[in-house]
């Protein structure tokens, strides 16, 4: 820690930062579910997981099981000292309190995945790449989508620090290529998959690892025999033990990963090439406007580096090089059948090969820079405004959510006892909490006293209530070719019913995006509007 005083300050900042809105969105008295429902499927994974021996049931998030069995682990002395108890949780409105202090809990544990991350990946850079640890780091955490995802309980931040892990343990074996680091690499690797399916790329790259930094490779099939044993039996036992139980359920996620995401993106009116608008519309604000500009500045000088060095058989002065900038291109390749489902959480993965590649791309332009002191003082200034166009992700959930303010109009403004529509299905519509509270309530018991009735309405109605409550309309409007909302927002339109109230988020998050499908496919935020319809 003497040795890496400015390193200690940037996690202690990111800490303090990340701590400030742990508890944003999340369940309380005023409302059930979590803003962001993957938390709240991956809690289900976590409790059916200890419960049911797997966490494809109904209601939570499907996949790899590796994560969430840690997460259960990790709550373990939480639940011995009673400070939580994830059993004593019936259904979405029940111990609402404990809830929040649950979730609180596992978000620290992502937090601690993410600090080990920037550890990690800050030791590669250095040791490794003869890079700037503090430089990484800046790369790595001023960038909006870690920012946002380190405050969640979604295994994407754990995915990285296993694989910056997997690349730390391949990278000693370039080093030191025994049988016993090999197999060893073996296991970070492994876990990687086992803790999502996104990390299907590191399997490739540990077997390519063995032809690109064995010395003669021809002579020793033996490490890449049992170290593939090693991989498989691991990735089996904590990945997906119930497999052969629940084919099902897999052969489902891997749909809905790979192929139903893909269906959808024709449905959408992007006014430009679906690749064009992911590369340059979509990544910039993913990964922050500058640090995109520098990413894909690094990317093409990395590009023609590689080249030269095969076209002058340079390659084995620069196998560690090459390794990182292949590997970024494989997880890159991977991407691809996902489309616009390729954003959000799934870009996530590239952050590390970015990360890495930028810093040393840095590094090398400094070292051939006459004014070198200017020429840093100029990426410093880059670096610092970064940070104010990320942090925005962060200073906006300081300010009550238009949930929370509608849901206070709507008790003022609206008579008790009114019926009020809501679409299908609620706790995907990020109603205002009074009705996602109150609609819950009255399903789960049919005498319970709620302010409101609720009526789940389409445009197939018979009827339709006065009082109507739309999310994200203007964006199906606008840029959704076809969708159960947008002709709900019709027949409202022919029957007179008038916008009486509409709820924006901060409007310094609209300086990061064109529009409001920008803002939607992102993954950045989950809730663009909430408007409040009342017929005349």
């Amino acid at each position: 820690m003497k040795n890496n005083k400015v390193l200690v300050l940037l996690i202690v900042a990111y800490i303090i930062a990340m701590s400030s809105v742990i508890s944003w969105g999340l369940p309380n008295e005023t409302r059930p579910f979590t803003y962001n429902m993957d938390e709240w499927h991956q809690l289900l994974a976590v409790r059916a997981l200890f419960t049911y021996g797997t966490p494809n049931v109904a209601g939570a998030a499907h996949g790899s099981i590796f994560q969430f069995f840690l997460s259960g682990i990790y709550l373990i002395p939480f639940f011995a000292f009673k400070i939580v108890d994830p059993f004593a949780i019936h259904s979405s409105i029940d111990n609402l309190a404990m809830q929040g202090k649950l979730f609180i809990i596992l978000r620290s544990n992502i937090l601690l995945f993410g600090i080990l991350s920037i550890v990690i990946l800050s030791l590669i850079a250095k040791k490794y790449f003869k890079s700037s640890s503090i430089l990484t780091s800046l790369l790595l955490i001023g960038t909006p989508i870690w920012l946002s995802l380190s405050s969640y309980f979604k295994y994407d931040v754990a995915l990285i620090f296993w694989i910056i892990l997997s690349l730390l343990s391949l990278l000693h074996y370039a080093r030191f290529p025994t049988f016993r680091n090999f197999i060893l690499s073996a296991i970070p690797c492994a876990l990687s998959l086992a803790t999502k399916v996104s990390a299907v790329p590191i399997f490739p790259i540990y077997i390519a690892s063995f032809f690109w930094f064995t010395p003669h490779w021809q002579k020793k099939y033996k490490y890449l025999v049992f170290g593939l044993i090693v991989f498989i039996s691991i990735f089996i036992f904590l990945g997906i033990p119930d497999l052969i139980f629940r084919w099902n359920d897999y052969s489902e996620y891997f749909s809905s990963n790979l192929v139903t995401s893909v269906q959808n993106d024709s449905n959408y009116l992007l006014g430009m090439n679906k690749w064009i608008y992911i590369l340059f519309i979509l990544f910039p604000m993913i990964f922050g406007h500058i640090f995109y500009v520098i990413f894909f500045a690094s990317i093409a000088y990395w590009f023609i580096q590689v080249a030269k060095w095969f076209r002058l058989r340079q390659y084995k002065s620069h196998k560690n090089e090459i390794f990182l900038f292949s590997s970024f291109i494989m997880f890159f390749i991977s991407l691809i059948p996902l489309g616009l489902g390729a954003s959000g959480n799934r870009s996530l993965v590239l952050l590390p090969f970015l990360g890495l590649l930028s810093s040393k791309f840095l590094v090398e332009i400094i070292k051939l820079a006459k004014l070198k002191t200017y020429l840093i003082i100029f990426i410093g200034i880059l670096i610092l405004f970064q940070f104010y166009e990320s942090s925005v992700v962060i200073y906006t959930k300081y300010d009550k959510s238009i949930l929370q303010k509608s849901s206070e109009w709507i008790g003022k403004n609206i008579p008790k006892n009114t019926t009020i529509g809501i679409e299908n299905i609620p706790i995907y519509q990020t109603l205002p909490d009074i009705a996602l509270k109150e609609f819950y309530l009255s399903t789960s018991n049919k005498y319970a006293k709620t302010n409101y009735k609720y009526e789940v309405t389409s445009s197939l109605s018979k009827t339709l209530p006065k009082v109507v409550i739309i999310t994200n309309g203007y964006m199906h409007q606008r840029y959704v070719i076809k969708s159960p909302k947008k002709d709900l927002l019709e027949r409202l339109k022919k029957e007179n019913y008038k916008v009486v109230e509409e709820f924006l988020p901060n409007q310094r998050l609209y300086k990061l995006y064109r529009n409001d499908l920008d803002y939607y496919l992102s993954g950045l935020n989950f809730v663009l509007q909430v408007r409040i319809y009342q017929k005349d």
